[in-house]
């Protein structure tokens, strides 16, 4: 009887120990197995192809390539325009060297979407702490495009929507965008031409697209309170220091103007904000040379270390909320939760700028003034 008890306990044993290892696989998270499948992909790659806007190699490769020395960055920069005309151009080719565009969404949407060449880049991502909604601005990932999975965002900074010269005013009378009605500005306003692509027609777009503000605010402010318009945001800059003007619209003062010790301020007032992207999106174009290093780049930028590294070099908000912001990040850069903001970025919102509507009325009440 002992010996058929031992007998059946060594095959339960057996039978057990046969068991684990069958399954031991399946307590390893399948996203960490595409994970390795991932890096061993970029290994092979070797090497990633980037067409960036000029100046932003730093901020998107020297982290990286310090990090993961195994694949090669090629970074080639300049206008995201004619970057965009060049992949064009050598796609009809038959060449297909590049794997991401970095810079505003506004080209990407308008240009890259429409010709069928980019990949959906939501699939693609695989980390946990990536895809936690709970790590992100309003609890998601933000895409530009209205599929939602093609123009990845992760820069969402608020843009101030004036300027002043402290000599001239004080942010003390400006409590929200109707204080800029106020008969005292009159002629002492210049702004930025929004009828030209860029950050003016972003601004105005949430202008007129902003319930309380709307059309009739656009009407006395372009219409009555005798606005100077340019499209030199220097001249603009350098005409708000001399006090030429007490007030720039759509011209944030920059780190450098700051730096200067000009006497410039941004002006911050309740209500609802515009927010936008700046240059931070990135597309993935389908027949990548180097599809598993595009990956494997694009799951790094979104992770905590990808975007801690990105406001380092930047000095630009990350969309990311779980990363620390003190001494990085300007404070009214940052948007707060519970605030109305106006995601201008969004192809929803980048196509108002394009309606015919929109563009007529503009033209209207400014060639009046």
């Amino acid at each position: 009887m002992r010996n058929i008890f031992s007998a059946f306990l060594a095959l339960l044993i057996l039978a057990l120990s046969q068991f684990s290892i069958l399954h031991a696989g399946e307590a390893k998270p399948a996203w960490q197995k595409e994970w390795g499948e991932t890096i061993a992909g970029a290994k092979r790659d070797g090497q990633l192809a980037i067409y960036g806007q000029s100046g932003d190699e730093r901020i998107y490769v020297e982290a990286f390539q310090k990090a993961f020395p195994f694949v090669r960055v090629a970074y080639t920069s300049g206008r995201l325009s004619e970057l965009v005309s060049r992949i064009m151009t050598e796609r009809r080719a038959g060449r297909y060297l590049a794997d991401l565009t970095i810079g505003g969404t506004t080209i990407p949407l308008e240009t890259l979407k429409p010709a069928g060449v980019l990949e959906p880049i939501r699939p693609l991502l695989i980390l946990p702490e990536v895809l936690d909604g709970a790590a992100w601005f309003q609890k998601k990932l933000w895409f530009a495009d209205s599929e939602n999975k093609y123009v990845l965002m992760w820069r969402g900074s608020v843009v101030p929507l004036f300027a002043i010269n402290t000599k001239l005013a004080s942010p003390a009378e400006f409590k929200s965008y109707s204080d800029l009605l106020n008969p005292k500005w009159k002629g002492k306003i210049v702004a930025l031409d929004p009828r030209r692509p860029g950050n003016a027609a972003n601004l105005t777009v949430f202008l007129y697209a902003t319930p309380s503000l709307g059309r009739d605010f656009l009407k006395r402010l372009f219409g009555e309170m005798e606005v100077v318009f340019s499209n030199d945001r220097y001249q603009i800059v350098d005409w708000l220091a001399r006090g030429k003007f007490a007030v720039n619209l759509f011209s944030p003062v920059s780190k450098e103007d700051m730096k200067a010790g000009l006497p410039l301020m941004d002006v911050k007032v309740d209500g609802p904000a515009p927010l936008g992207a700046g240059a931070a999106s990135a597309s993935l174009l389908n027949r990548a040379p180097h599809p598993n290093a595009a990956r494997f780049f694009l799951n790094w930028l979104l992770s905590r270390e990808g975007q801690i590294a990105y406001q380092k070099a930047s000095e630009n908000n990350s969309l990311r909320i779980d990363i620390p912001k003190k001494g990085i990040v300007e404070p009214d850069e940052i948007p707060e939760e519970g605030r109305e903001y106006f995601f201008y970025s969004l192809e929803e919102n980048d196509k108002k700028q394009q309606d015919k509507e929109f563009k007529q009325f503009l033209n209207e009440i400014i060639s009046r003034n």
